[in-house]
């Protein structure tokens, strides 16, 4: 894993912020995620309710013309997690009967078909949701579903009307402006990634007063992000107290670089 796409892991393990992220790429800023809700579980956030549902997002820092089949085989390899729990659960429900004078009702009701699939015919998985976070500068010009990969014959409509798509559900940091919808640093992590080919932009940015008291984590993100050396070698003399927090000026340290 590169730095870029470490950047963003570590950036997104806080939950407000991943929160924030699929609200902000999913649901035009409307509140549906809640970081209370969420629980961290092995690289996967589950927002517990009435059943779970699992997010997920791939941190992507260059065009990967595979993506909608890794992201596929992601999802399904969470899928079968699930199964292979549930076929645990099963075997040993049996041996556990098998063992015991006392017969269990739900083994001993199973169908010659439950038995065989290792599952019962009411066990349902858990949806996952997989957002591909794309962070690089180029525009991206790879598959935006499965369809796109494939070497379809040009006149066989018949077999592809059998052939089921998957869609890359794919937010490209390039392709926004503003990010009103996002309402944690995110925002301001998000705005500054856009600036890195863009004077104009830069220039822009160093107007906004969200930037001019930023906690650590954001300004070593937004260093990283847009691969300068000198944010995070020189963060401590832009260093400032805001009310009763402490913070960073960045507003002051972009002045300082453009001026040298």
């Amino acid at each position: 894993m590169g730095k870029y796409d470490t950047c963003m892991r570590e950036f997104l393990q806080n939950k407000e912020r991943f929160a924030d992220f699929f609200n902000g790429c999913c649901f035009q800023g409307e509140q549906v995620i809640r970081a209370e809700e969420l629980q961290d579980a092995s690289e996967m956030y589950i927002c517990s309710g009435t059943a779970l549902q699992i997010l997920a997002v791939e941190n992507q820092s260059y065009i990967d013309y595979s993506m909608p089949v890794r992201c596929m085989g992601y999802d399904a390899a969470e899928y079968h997690r699930q199964l292979k729990a549930k076929k645990r659960r099963w075997n040993l429900m049996d041996r556990r009967q098998k063992g015991s004078s006392i017969t269990s009702g739900a083994v001993s009701a199973a169908t010659s078909h439950e038995k065989l699939s290792g599952i019962l015919k009411t066990d349902r998985l858990q949806p996952v949701y997989t957002v591909c976070l794309y962070s690089g500068t180029d525009p991206w010009d790879g598959p935006r579903t499965l369809s796109d990969m494939m070497a379809f014959h040009p006149n066989d409509n018949y077999l592809r009307f059998l052939f089921r798509d998957y869609p890359l559900n794919l937010f490209c940091v390039n392709e926004h402006s503003g990010f009103d919808e996002f309402h944690t640093d995110l925002r301001q992590l998000f705005r500054a990634m856009n600036c890195r080919k863009d004077k104009q932009k830069l220039t822009e940015l160093m107007g906004d007063k969200l930037y001019s008291h930023l906690n650590e984590d954001t300004w070593d993100a937004i260093a990283v992000m847009t691969d300068n050396a000198a944010l995070l070698q020189n963060k401590e003399a832009f260093r400032n107290t805001y009310g009763n927090q402490e913070g960073f000026n960045m507003c002051q340290a972009l002045q300082e670089l453009m001026q040298d």
